[in-house]
């Protein structure tokens, strides 16, 4: 029950509701009119993040979850540096950044006047790039060749380097004695830590 003119009212549950309104109830002039509310759920919506990806990988796996019905209409805004930047499906599919970083993913829900908004952070991360040189084009027989790692990426990174000789290394600028001579295909695979 309100006394008042525009009574802003809570309910404590979901179902359907009969509103009666009287205006200048005890009185000569008094009229009265009725209305029927509807309730519905609090909408919930939320979804667990995909887990890390490199830059310029696709992320998969956007699924929202929570509470709503098959009537509400959805919106994912995914920020500017993703490619799409938006999406109005249940499950958006792959999206695109093509820089690491923590960005903010919001999904708004809107059903029958109410609107709810979640939004969780996704982390894409740099790609590491394997680049090297030796310290001389050219090596002479049984000496040493330093290999110059200038590869660039979130640390720590790991080293998997082949030399083309069946020898392998794990440092991260090794020196190594070629026992033959010859050209030799060299090869540096790096990788972060995710």
């Amino acid at each position: 029950t309100a006394n008042t003119a525009s009574p802003s009212w809570t309910y404590p549950a979901t179902g359907t509701y009969n509103v009666m309104l009287i205006i200048n109830q005890f009185t000569l002039c008094a009229d009265t009119t009725f209305a029927t509310i509807k309730i519905q759920n609090l909408l919930n919506p939320y979804f667990t993040p995909p887990p890390p990806k490199c830059m310029n990988e696709y992320m998969e796996g956007f699924m929202m979850q929570g509470t709503y019905s098959n009537a509400a209409t959805l919106h994912w805004d995914f920020g500017s540096k993703a490619t799409p930047s938006f999406s109005d499906k249940k499950d958006p599919g792959k999206v695109l950044y093509t820089t690491g970083g923590t960005y903010p993913v919001t999904l708004t829900v809107t059903e029958n006047g109410c609107t709810k908004k979640y939004t969780d952070n996704i982390n894409v991360m740099q790609k590491p790039e394997a680049r090297y040189e030796t310290e001389f084009p050219v090596a002479c027989e049984l000496r040493p060749v330093h290999f110059i790692n200038k590869s660039t990426g979130p640390a720590p990174l790991t080293y998997a380097w082949t030399f083309g000789d069946d020898q392998l290394s794990k440092e991260e600028s090794p020196y190594h004695t070629y026992k033959k001579v010859g050209t030799y295909s060299t090869n540096l695979v790096i990788a972060s830590p995710n």
